[in-house]
């Protein structure tokens, strides 16, 4: 038995060595590709002020004083500054830079591909545990997303998969610490992100839903069906896991406190969201997000990265073995036992989210699908041992399922390669341009007074590849796409009036906030002025992304 138990350690150990390395070579090849996006830097640009002994900006003003420095406690109404903090460490042994913020995330989506080892073990056993572990490592969203995970918040899926495990583990041993933690990591969670709300729903939900038999038949006999006997709820349960949820939430709390921000938000974008998504119309909106999960189950939605590419086998996989799920544990449902809730189980996560996400207060993002990345091979492996273990002659089936995981793993495998080498040659589209880089070095050039952002999408990566050496103002007001505000002109009237102010626009058909360059140019007329164009910076693919202009 000894020896029996050594082997298998080694094989776990051997399985997450190559995991781990097929992750590491596919995430970390050109990491600085494409450019830094907004939504990356303008989270990060806090931990770079700290270290540097910057002035701290915070979203709001709101924060904790700590001696003279303000401390941010969210970096919007309804994300934490999780990153903040967390890419601190990064930033004071690497630098401030682009390679340091995303090798952040990087690790943490590691730690999420362990994890998905184990709580796929914990449900399903050794193989589903190593079907599930491979079949992520190299999967495209999950991959790409890696990456960028800044970006996407793809610390939530962290989160869930930590939370999964602690309740797995406290339900087969009753232990009470893994109860504790779930309960902090449920709240971490929603600190992280307000959407991690889905994931906490779907989990309950799911559980709820899958043992619908046996609550109804405790609530009737009032025996203990409903949960192993190792479990107790107790006082110690009912006042430490709350506490334990709410310590967590305490930065949301206190940032609630200080602004009613989160409130403000969810109250305002209920029913339509701030980029006018109907929440009523549930239909229509579910139609999109089961489009966009398709997409990010097949990865051909990087399209910002220079060219598609997909994996169209992973749809009929995923559903092809939940049919055969349900058709056996009908057909065997007398003889069958429990098995099929496991294998169930995360099928209906994925289900509960994708509803759950047609209510938005943004807008229908595939950015939101970020936390649910772990949760599709999960789906799968747990499908395919459920399949195997009650068919008669498993070894006949065996093989096939081997067949079908080769084919997963290659094409994932063959769309990662893809990707990169078109971003080699591309270097990113649009707000995911690598153009920032050059934006950088000639704005450090070219300035020599105040500098102005009249688009989106400009000032957070300036100033995080400048080191804060620049630090344009954002003068394009956010409250309309389509044109600006009639304020715009006050605000960009003492810039007007500084002959060393530096502007910095898209170039055409690049912006994303319409209407400020004719805005901008019908104002410097009106002031009796001329401006002049000092630099145009082009993609690798040689559409234009960004003008500097000075006003004479």
């Amino acid at each position: 038995m000894g020896t029996q138990s050594r082997g298998v350690k080694r094989l776990d150990i051997f399985v997450l060595a190559i995991g781990l390395a097929l992750f590491f070579v596919l995430t970390c090849y050109q990491l600085d590709l494409p450019g830094p996006h907004y939504d990356e830097a303008i989270e990060v640009l806090p931990a770079m002020q700290i270290l540097l002994g910057q002035p701290v900006e915070t979203f709001r003003g709101a924060g904790l004083h700590v001696g003279e420095t303000l401390l941010p406690i969210m970096v919007m109404d309804y994300i934490g500054a999780m990153n903040t903090y967390l890419v601190i460490p990064f930033f004071a042994a690497l630098g401030v830079n682009v390679i340091a913020m995303r090798l952040m995330p990087v690790l943490f989506a590691a730690f999420t591909l362990l994890l998905t080892y184990f709580v796929a073990r914990e449900l399903f056993g050794r193989r589903g545990a190593i079907i599930a572990y491979l079949t992520l490592a190299g999967s495209i969203s999950f991959v790409f997303w890696s990456r960028q995970g800044i970006f996407v918040t793809n610390l939530t899926s962290t989160i869930m998969m930590g939370l999964l495990f602690c309740g797995l583990r406290w339900w087969r041993t009753g232990r009470r610490r893994y109860f504790y933690v779930g309960a902090f990591l449920a709240g971490l969670g929603l600190y992280t992100k307000f959407i991690f709300l889905w994931a906490i729903l779907a989990i309950f939900g799911a559980f709820v839903l899958l043992n619908l038999d046996r609550l109804i038949r405790w609530v009737s006999t009032r025996q203990r069906t409903m949960w192993p006997a190792s479990i107790k709820i107790g006082r110690a349960e009912l006042i430490g896991g709350p506490a334990a949820f709410v310590l967590a939430l305490t930065p949301l709390i206190l940032f609630n406190f200080q602004t009613r921000g989160t409130v403000g938000t969810l109250s305002r974008n209920f029913f339509t969201s701030y980029y006018g998504v109907n929440n009523l119309a549930i239909f229509d909106n579910l139609g999109q997000r089961l489009k966009q999960f398709n997409s990010v189950l097949q990865g051909d939605h990087f399209w910002y990265l220079g060219e598609t590419f997909a994996n169209r086998l992973w749809m009929p996989a995923l559903v092809g073995a939940l049919l055969l799920v349900c058709l056996i544990a009908i057909w065997r449902r007398r003889s069958e036992g429990n098995a099929w809730r496991k294998a169930i189980f995360p099928y209906l996560v994925i289900m509960l989210i994708i509803l759950q996400s047609c209510i938005t207060i943004s807008a229908l993002w595939f950015t939101h699908f970020a936390i649910l990345t772990p949760l599709p091979p999960l789906a799968l492996a747990g499908g395919l041992t459920f399949i195997a273990g009650k068919v008669e002659k498993p070894r006949f089936v065996w093989p096939p399922i081997f067949i079908l995981l080769v084919a997963l793993v290659a094409y994932d495998l063959i769309a990662d390669v893809g990707y990169h080498q078109i971003l080699t040659r591309s270097g990113g589209y649009a707000a995911h341009s690598d153009a920032s880089y050059e934006l950088a070095h000639a704005v450090l050039e070219e300035a020599n007074g105040p500098t102005a952002a009249l688009d989106w999408g400009i000032q957070a990566q300036v100033q995080l590849l400048t080191q804060g050496k620049v630090a344009p103002r954002e003068l394009f007001g956010f409250d309309s796409l389509a044109e600006p505000d009639p304020e715009f002109g006050e605000r960009l009237r003492p810039y007007l009036n500084d002959p060393h102010s530096l502007y910095i626009l898209h170039a055409q058909g690049e912006e994303v906030y319409r209407g400020r360059s004719v805005a901008f140019n019908e104002a410097v007329a009106a002031a009796g002025k001329h401006s002049r164009i000092l630099r145009v910076i082009y993609q690798r693919s040689g559409q234009a992304e960004y003008v500097l202009v000075k006003v004479d």
